[in-house]
């Protein structure tokens, strides 16, 4: 199971993206690797046959090796892919003794329906003595019962190591048509940008998926599920909050034992509104009065906007007030969890839990607190309407 698997539990014997850094050939923990769609889709597709030819090639960088490396194996992990039930598949291991004195080599076989080995005609056993630079041939069978994942070890146990060669048979995974990379059209400050992608899983198996990215992008739904041959809407969502010429940035899709990195990009220009005057002046005005003023702003550039007049005169001193009233919010979750202390003491509730719900609480409030509320323009003399205006 992934860290980021929303879904609680991954529904495969082994997980897949132990095997990318070997597929890929790059010497990178699995948990860091990342891989783009069109990468991933075609190692998902290919046949048996090319996955093992390309397993057992001599220039690959990244192997699975042991401390003492008493015989290489070719290839060092075995896969079998893209197979049908009740079909008969054969691959063949070879192991080369690099040392410069016979070796003694023995197997040890797991008990398997769908895995059997057959061995050289002259071995009487499972055991065998390798002169130097010489070769011993294993048959590895595979014989699928269905389309699921198999996973069996063939153990070699020598005079110096014991050493296993992991055979891997991937069933069923769902295969998500995404790009990679998004590219959304150019958008102002404040103005929401979206574009619609058709998210169609053309695999034969179910699609549990989630979204992970920063804003000011954001995509909707941010999970989902879909079936086989299924396709939903989704939307790559970017609402600037600063003028940068460039903003880019990697959403991440999460699906079962999957995870893919797609490029997201948008281009930020310049909108062209504006105030006719930037100072207001009301004369004399008598007590208990009013006098009004009228401001003109325009709007000559190719987008729609929202505006409100803001307490604050920036963006960062908003994100402050933010942050302390965020910080207010952890402070009282805190306060909360102390003074039921006593009450979880004497089993009158269930302080664990207590907490749990503490925290939800917090954190739902805290999210509202970023993504709706506004520090609206207040004062006990002035006024102005209206406070939020569309054009």
């Amino acid at each position: 199971m992934i860290a980021d698997d929303p879904w609680g539990s991954c529904p495969y014997s082994f997980n897949i993206s132990k095997l990318l850094p070997l597929f890929l050939d790059v010497e990178e923990d699995y948990e860091n690797i990342l891989v783009p769609p069109s990468r991933l889709n075609y190692e998902l597709q290919i046949s048996t046959e090319e996955r093992l030819r390309r397993l057992s090639k001599p220039t690959r960088k990244y192997r699975v090796t042991t401390e003492l490396n008493t015989f290489s194996r070719t290839p060092d992990i075995v896969v079998f892919q893209n197979f049908s039930s009740n079909k008969v598949y054969t691959t063949t291991l070879t192991l080369q003794n690099t040392h410069k004195c016979s070796k003694c080599l023995r197997i040890v076989e797991e008990n398997s329906a769908y895995f059997s080995l057959e061995y050289p005609v002259e071995s009487e056993n499972t055991s065998a003595r390798i002169a130097p630079g010489m070769v011993y041939h294993v048959r590895i069978i595979f014989r699928p019962a269905g389309v699921k994942d198999y996973l069996y070890k063939i153990t070699f146990v020598t005079e110096e190591e014991q050493f296993e060669v992991p055979v891997y048979a991937i069933g069923y995974r769902p295969i998500l048509n995404l790009p990679d990379v998004i590219t959304l059209k150019p958008t102002a400050i404040g103005v929401r940008m979206c574009k619609s992608l058709a998210l169609h899983n053309f695999g034969k198996a179910m699609a549990f998926f989630v979204t992970h990215c920063k804003p000011p992008f954001s995509v909707e739904p941010e999970r989902g599920v879909l079936k086989p041959q299924a396709t939903i809407e989704i939307k790559v969502i970017c609402t600037p909050n600063c003028l940068r010429c460039h903003l880019e940035d990697d959403i991440f899709f999460v699906y079962d034992d999957i995870r893919l990195k797609v490029k997201v990009e948008c281009e930020v220009v310049e909108a062209n509104i504006y105030m006719h005057d930037n100072k207001l002046s009301f004369g004399e005005v008598f007590m208990n009065l009013q006098k009004q003023e009228i401001v003109k702003i325009s709007n000559k550039s190719p987008y729609t906007v929202n505006f409100y007049w803001s307490m604050y005169k920036s963006n960062a001193i908003d994100a402050l007030e933010k942050n302390r009233l965020s910080g207010a919010m952890e402070g009282m979750a805190d306060m909360l969890k102390t003074k039921h202390n006593r009450l979880d003491f004497m089993n009158i509730i269930d302080g664990e839990g207590h907490n749990m719900v503490i925290e939800d609480q917090c954190k739902k409030a805290k999210q509202e607190l970023e993504e709706k509320l506004r520090f609206a323009y207040k004062s006990e003399v002035f006024s102005i309407i209206p406070s939020v205006r569309m054009f």
